[in-house]
């Protein structure tokens, strides 16, 4: 049924270079933080909005600093009451998704990390790993990007606004020579 889904997710995690590793460790970091913050969060969400001042906002705020929740607080002011509540409401979404999402997150990279073990297992590579491997080289091998940018000198790119960051990085590299 999400075969559609796992696929089009798997490619971006290529498009990015995010292996099933880091993206493991920041699903570890999730997690870890949903744990030290859980019960905070729990009775902050549980607390009436009105009930909750200034300054229980910026206490959480500064709490939750650095991990992925902060970023609740972002778009409200929190001097005012209606955007406290908006602020309130938003981190009680992000809170639950990430809780409802986690293990289907796993899942998922369990699902990408047997995808890449399989392609290795029989020599292949997909779309992804040709644009990959070749950004890669040409980072790597300063010979063979000069060589490259000597050979083609200009450069035309049909249906630019469709590029990848990846394919994106290739002309990116192939003309830097040139300021």
């Amino acid at each position: 049924f999400y075969q559609r889904d796992i696929s089009s997710l798997i490619k971006s995690f290529k498009r990015e270079d995010l292996s099933p590793q880091l993206i493991t460790a920041v699903l570890d970091e999730t997690e870890a933080n949903l744990k030290k913050h859980g019960a905070a969060l729990e009775t902050f969400i549980a607390t009436r909005s009105t009930s909750l001042t200034e300054a229980d906002f910026i206490q959480m705020q500064l709490e939750l600093n650095g991990t992925f929740l902060a970023s609740a607080f972002l778009h409200f002011d929190l001097t005012e009451k209606t955007q406290r509540t908006e602020a309130k409401k938003e981190l009680k979404s992000q809170f639950e998704d990430a809780q409802k999402n986690l293990p289907k997150q796993r899942s998922l990279v369990e699902l990408y990390g047997a995808y890449q073990a399989e392609l290795k297992k029989r020599g292949r590579y997909d779309y992804e790993d040709m644009i990959l491997m070749v950004v890669r080289k040409i980072k790597e091998d300063a010979d063979l990007l000069a060589t490259l940018q000597e050979q083609f000198r200009y450069i035309l790119v049909d249906e630019y606004q469709d590029t990848t960051g990846d394919q994106k990085a290739v002309v990116d590299l192939l003309a830097s020579f040139y300021e």
